[in-house]
């Protein structure tokens, strides 16, 4: 913003954060607490599949300026890992207009989702912006404070692989009703090219917000996790963000112990899949993330020739099982 549940974890705390006029400021501390995954997530803006499914998220519903005429229900939840932050939003919507599709142009006039966030412990103050439309279009700047903004080169912007569910591009306003969903993996490298980061790790806090905005369509508004207090809509207030803490590793996203059965295991040329309900929807992902098959109608094996040799998480879906298993082509 460029303007100058499953029940969700987050504790509420009254302190004092800062001073307006010359007056202390009472603000509500808001808390959410990051998982940490075991093992890679697919970026696909499914906000139903097996590495979201029992995350805590959290709604913004603190409004700044004017009450809009329809009011957007915005969820977001958050997971990490060694090397990425993971976000998405789930966003019931309408008055949906996407125009921009170029990397830090004017984002926040659309659709558009935002994740405000201090990764180093020993400068809150200094933050990162990423704010996206609803198309998956990104902006992203590193601010000092007070406001000095450096936006990211487009290069080091194009490292954040972010799937959507809306078309990149929505023109003409769509006025009913309409759920979209936004997910993205944030390189920890990319961050360290620009700021001192303390990587995601129990014992590491960092302080954030999540917002929801649109400034110009028919139904301009601005949404917030934790609470800002300001005369007229503003993001850039550092001071008001609230705390993600990061947590040991969960079992989300883990492999688990199941009926479903993959033999032989190693393989060569063909896994046989045992145990399952109904045929099968199978997907199979590389360690880093990135699906390397899909087979469907599955019901009893599936060829593997064709994949290198390496360590592979195989996904199975059977309208009961939703599981995941490690196996190793050689």
């Amino acid at each position: 913003m460029k303007k100058l549940v499953k029940l969700f974890k987050y504790t509420i705390i009254v302190t004092l954060v800062g001073f307006v006029s010359g007056n202390a400021i009472a603000q509500t501390t808001y808390e959410y607490k990051v998982a940490k995954l075991n093992s890679p997530i697919v970026i696909d803006a499914d906000w139903n599949k097996t590495a979201w499914q029992g995350v805590d998220s959290i709604k913004l519903e603190n409004r700044m300026g004017d009450l809009p005429d329809f009011i957007p229900i915005t969820h977001v939840k958050m997971l990490y890992d060694d090397l990425n932050v993971y976000v998405i939003f789930k966003v019931q919507d309408r008055f949906v207009r996407i125009v921009t599709n170029k990397i830090n142009g004017p984002v926040w006039e659309d659709a558009c989702a935002e994740f405000f966030f201090s990764p180093d412990m020993a400068a809150p103050l200094k933050y990162f912006n990423l704010e996206t439309t609803g198309g998956g279009t990104p902006l992203m700047c590193y601010n000092t404070f007070p406001l000095e903004l450096q936006y990211l080169d487009t290069t080091d912007i194009k490292e954040i692989e972010i799937a959507h569910s809306l078309p990149e591009l929505v023109p003409n306003e769509i006025t009913d009703s309409i759920t979209w969903t936004l997910e993205y993996k944030v390189p920890l490298a990319l961050l360290e090219k620009y700021a001192n980061v303390s990587r995601p790790a129990p014992g590491i806090n960092w302080m954030a917000n999540f917002y929801k905005c649109a400034s110009n369509n028919s139904n301009p508004h601005y949404f917030t996790w934790a609470k800002v207090v300001s005369p007229r809509p503003n993001f850039h207030l550092p001071e008001y963000f609230g705390k993600l803490v990061f947590e040991n590793p969960t079992r989300i996203g883990s492999v688990h112990a199941s009926p479903v059965e993959l033999y032989p295991n190693p393989s060569s040329n063909y896994l046989s899949i045992k145990g399952l309900e109904d045929a099968a929807t199978v997907k199979i992902f590389n360690t880093l993330g990135y699906q390397e098959a899909l087979y469907t109608n599955v019901t009893e094996r599936i060829a593997i020739s064709a994949l290198k040799d390496g360590l592979y998480f195989v996904n199975i879906m059977d309208g009961v099982n939703n599981i995941t298993q490690k196996f190793v082509k050689q």
